[in-house]
């Protein structure tokens, strides 16, 4: 299963946040995502953070 995944430097947008944020709601494995240096605004950066908390997945995990 899927732990880590680091996106860094990857030209992710808000849209690409929204759908990362999809993702982790169906993922309960997934502790660390690295999504440094991309154009993730606040619209995504929500997004993404209100899924890590409904997920398995938000409990100890680190998004940098």
């Amino acid at each position: 299963t899927l732990q880590q995944l680091d996106l860094c430097s990857n030209g992710i947008g808000d849209a690409g946040a929204q759908a990362i944020a999809e993702a982790l709601r169906d993922n309960s494995a997934l502790l660390q995502l690295e999504l440094s240096t991309n154009s993730i605004g606040k619209p995504g950066a929500q997004a993404i953070a209100q899924a890590a908390r409904s997920s398995a997945s938000g409990r100890g995990s680190a998004c940098r």
